[in-house]
C-alpha cells in the first residue's frame, strides 16, 4: 500500500482543506420551542410552613427554548447547504454561520431520515452573491487506509480540522449499533465529537467523500459518515422538495454466525429455532411490509439473493 508522502499531504490539506473546503463548512445553530407541564406547587408553604408542597391545581404549561448546534457544508454558490436530518429536525429557527462570520437564516427544503440528510436553502438578501462550496467527490473509489479529514464545529470550536484514515468501508447499521438507517457507513478514526454532525469528511484533495453522522459513545477513534454517493443519489429529488425514493423490504436482519445461532436458540423470547447455516437471519418483520406479503417470517435464514450466496462477514 503506497501512501502519499507527508509533504504531498501537507500541501493538499493546506491548499484544499484549510483554505477552500474549510471556508464552506458552516456552523448550524437551531432553536426549538418545547412545552412542558409544570405542577402548580405551594412551595411557600413548604419552606415557611414545614409541610410538603401541595398541588394547588392543574399543571401550568411553560415554554422552553432548546438550543443546539451542528455542522454543515455549502454545495452550491446560491446557498444550498447539506447537513444531517437529526440536526434540523423539528426546529423553529436555523441560523447558518460561515467561518468569515457571515450569518444567514435558512429553511429546510427536504429531509431524508433514512439517509440522515437534510437540504437547506439560505435566505440571502443578495441573489448575486456567490458563496464558497465544498466539491463532492466519489466514495466508490475510497479505500481502507486512505486519508480522511473531518471538518466541523465540535463543542462550539468553529472550523476544527481533524485527521485520520478510512478504517472500514460499508459498515452495516447492525455493526454500528443502529437500526434507523438503510445504507452502509464509512468508518473513520478521525476525531469526531458532539457538534461535528453534518460536517464533511474529506479526502486528501479536499473533496467530500462523506457526511459525518455519528460516533460511538464511550469509545475512541470510531466515527461514521454517510458515503457521498448515497447523498448524491438522494439530492435530485430533495432539491425539488420531494422525498427521495428508497427500496423498501421491511425486515430487520443480522449476519448469521455460529455464536448468534446459539444465542437465539437459547433465548425463549426469540420464539423460534434458527438453522445452523450460512446466511442472514431475519430478526423481525414490519407488519404490512413487502417482506410480510411475500411470506418471510421471523427466524428465516436468507441464504441467497438474486443467485448470489450470502455468507458471514
Amino acid at each position: 500500500l503506497i501512501q502519499p508522502s507527508y509533504d504531498d499531504f501537507r500541501f493538499a490539506t493546506d491548499e484544499n482543506v484549510s483554505y477552500a473546503a474549510g471556508n464552506a463548512v458552516v456552523s448550524i445553530d437551531t432553536k426549538r420551542s418545547v412545552q412542558q407541564d409544570v405542577p402548580d406547587l405551594d412551595i411557600f408553604a413548604f419552606f415557611f410552613g414545614g409541610v410538603p408542597p401541595r398541588d394547588r391545581g392543574p399543571a401550568k404549561t411553560q415554554t422552553q427554548v432548546v438550543q443546539a448546534r451542528g455542522s454543515g457544508f455549502c454545495v452550491d454558490p446560491s446557498g444550498v447547504v447539506l447537513t444531517n436530518a437529526h440536526v434540523v429536525s423539528d426546529v423553529d429557527v436555523i441560523t447558518i454561520t460561515f467561518p468569515s462570520g457571515e450569518e444567514h437564516t435558512a429553511r429546510v427544503i427536504s429531509e431524508d431520515p433514512l439517509v440522515d440528510l437534510a437540504v437547506l436553502q439560505l435566505e440571502m438578501k443578495s441573489k448575486a452573491k456567490q458563496l464558497p462550496t465544498v466539491q463532492l467527490g466519489c466514495s466508490e473509489h475510497v479505500s481502507v487506509g486512505d486519508w480522511a479529514i473531518a471538518v466541523g464545529n465540535p463543542l462550539g470550536l468553529n472550523n476544527t480540522v481533524t485527521l485520520g484514515i478510512v478504517s472500514n468501508l460499508e459498515r452495516s447499521t447492525g455493526e454500528a449499533g443502529w437500526d434507523w438507517a438503510c445504507h452502509k457507513f464509512i468508518q473513520t478514526d478521525a476525531a469526531i465529537n458532539q457538534g461535528n454532525s453534518g460536517g464533511p469528511l474529506l479526502d486528501e484533495n479536499g473533496k467530500c467523500i462523506g457526511m459525518i453522522t455519528a460516533r460511538v459513545q464511550f469509545a475512541e477513534a470510531i466515527g461514521f459518515a454517510v458515503p457521498v454517493d448515497t447523498l448524491r443519489s438522494s439530492l435530485p429529488a430533495m432539491l425539488k422538495g420531494r422525498q427521495a425514493p428508497h427500496a423498501y423490504l421491511g425486515v430487520r436482519m443480522k449476519t448469521l454466525t455460529k455464536e448468534l445461532c446459539i444465542q437465539r436458540n437459547a433465548d425463549p423470547a426469540f420464539g423460534c429455532l434458527v438453522a445452523d447455516t450460512k446466511g442472514v437471519l431475519v430478526e423481525g418483520i414490519m407488519p404490512g411490509s413487502p417482506a410480510a406479503t411475500a411470506g418471510i417470517k421471523k427466524g428465516d435464514v436468507i441464504i441467497r439473493a438474486r443467485f448470489v450466496h450470502l455468507h458471514p462477514l
